[in-house]
C-alpha cells in the first residue's frame, strides 16, 4: 500500500511539473507574439486633412411607422392588487401578465427593489 501511495504521489508530482512547464512555455510564446512597434510621423501631420467633408444629412427624429401603437401610460398597465383581486387581474387576464409579489415587511423583497 505504501508503495502504491508513493507511486501515486510521484505521478501527481510529474503531472503538476508537466502542467507548470506547459504554462511557462505558453507564457513565453505569448511574450514573443506581443511586440511594440513605434511609428514616426511628421510633426505637422493632420490625419483629417485628406478626409473628404462629411455630406451626411443631419440626423432626423425617428418617425413612428404608420399604425404604430401609442406608448402606454404606467397607470394603465401597472396595477396594485390584493388576494381578492388575484383572480380577476392575473388568472382571467386576456393578455400575458408579469406578477411581482412584494410585501413591505419582507426583507428580501425590499432588497430586490
Amino acid at each position: 500500500i505504501l508503495m502504491a501511495d508513493r507511486e501515486d504521489e510521484e505521478a501527481e508530482q510529474a503531472e503538476m511539473e508537466a502542467a507548470a512547464q506547459a504554462e511557462a512555455e505558453a507564457a513565453r510564446e505569448e511574450e514573443q507574439e506581443m511586440k511594440t512597434v513605434t511609428v514616426e510621423y511628421p510633426k505637422d501631420f493632420d490625419p483629417l486633412a485628406g478626409a473628404p467633408a462629411s455630406t451626411a444629412p443631419p440626423p432626423q427624429q425617428q418617425q413612428k411607422p404608420e399604425g404604430a401603437p401609442t406608448p402606454a401610460k404606467k397607470e394603465d398597465v401597472i396595477f396594485e392588487g390584493t388576494t381578492e383581486d388575484l383572480q380577476k387581474l392575473v388568472i382571467e387576464s386576456p393578455v400575458p401578465v408579469l406578477l411581482d409579489v412584494y410585501a413591505d415587511w419582507c426583507g428580501p423583497c425590499k432588497q430586490l427593489t
